[in-house]
């Protein structure tokens, strides 16, 4: 099951529909084969370089809410509201677009991989729900997604730096 990060217009699916973005979103997913869920070691090897990454971010944008989506994790930051209008949504999508890719370049590895998702009408995995990839094998499960980490707390400093 996914939903959409950002508020939109009801049954919107286009950039055009966004109103509302609280959520700054990374996600990022463990090095592992095309088309099958990942197994247990490729996701230690994710888990390990995600939290390295976020002790890092968090010295200057406070820890993030943290889920496990079965295959990676999703980490997101809860931000002031910014109102999205046609005068600022291309301008917003573009920030959102570089600072994803600035993290890409400093922390993708051979264990993890930042995805691009600073496009506006983005939607995500929700956590408590299944992870369904490939085959279901002992070796690479299925897997729910959760929480691992939540924080109901707003960054300033990150909505400040993308200059929203």
């Amino acid at each position: 099951i996914y939903a959409g990060v950002h508020e939109r217009d009801i049954g919107g699916s286009k950039a055009k529909d966004v109103k509302t973005i609280r959520i700054i979103a990374i996600d990022v997913d463990s090095i592992h084969p095309v088309n099958q869920a990942a197994n247990k070691q490729e996701l230690e090897r994710c888990k390990k370089e995600v939290f390295l990454m976020i002790d890092g971010l968090a010295l200057k944008y406070g820890r993030p809410n943290i889920i496990m989506t079965g295959n990676g994790y999703q980490l997101l930051w809860k931000i002031r509201p910014i109102n999205v209008n046609d005068d600022n949504r291309l301008t917003i999508e573009n920030k959102l677009k570089k600072f994803i890719t600035n993290l890409q370049k400093k922390y993708d590895s051979d264990s993890m991989k930042i995805d691009q998702i600073g496009d506006l009408p983005r939607i995500l995995k929700v956590a408590g729900t299944m992870s369904v990839k490939g085959t279901n094998t002992k070796e690479r499960p299925f897997r729910e997604s959760h929480f691992v980490e939540y924080y109901n707390e707003l960054s300033e400093n990150i909505r400040e730096e993308l200059c929203i």
